[in-house]
């Protein structure tokens, strides 16, 4: 898999109306949790996703300050992180995902307007560049009423 899914280039050419919401963006002082990241300063990007008006993808992602230096705002809502990556000249090469089904936050409720028993597929990807430095993690939250994942392997 050399090409990765995103949002934006994948299930938004085949829909109607697709829109990214900017819910926020900050500079935030390491993430305790992954050790790549403890003690680097982060951009936090929290977006919303969007299809005929209805919230799919509640989307965080964290992205080392030193790998996305020049960006305007209006592209965290219009561009795909990756491409605003390659803009500062940063190149994503490879990824690991993973897949959980979860029950939504009372946040998250609100957010993808979904009721407390609705299933969400969670995913965490761990971005890396051609020097296997990680330069984004990104946690998903995706309504499982509209989505389903498959994947094709050649053996």
């Amino acid at each position: 898999m050399l090409q990765f899914y995103s949002f934006g280039q994948n299930i938004a050419q085949n829909i109607e109306n697709p829109e990214s919401k900017l819910l926020e963006h900050k500079k935030i002082k390491g993430l305790k949790s992954i050790d790549e990241f403890v003690s680097t300063e982060l951009w936090q990007i929290n977006r919303l996703r969007l299809m005929n008006e209805v919230p799919l993808i509640l989307e965080t992602s964290y992205i080392p300050i030193d790998y996305l230096k020049n960006f305007e705002i209006p592209e965290l809502k219009q561009d795909s992180l990756y491409n605003l990556l390659k803009k500062n000249d940063n190149h994503v090469v490879r990824a690991k995902e993973y897949l959980e089904p979860v029950l939504p936050s009372l946040n998250d409720q609100e957010l993808l307007e979904v009721k407390e028993d609705s299933c969400l597929f969670q995913t965490i990807r761990y971005s890396y560049d051609s020097e296997n430095k990680l330069i984004e993690l990104r946690e998903s939250l995706i309504r499982g009423d509209h989505f389903s994942f498959s994947v094709e392997m050649t053996l």
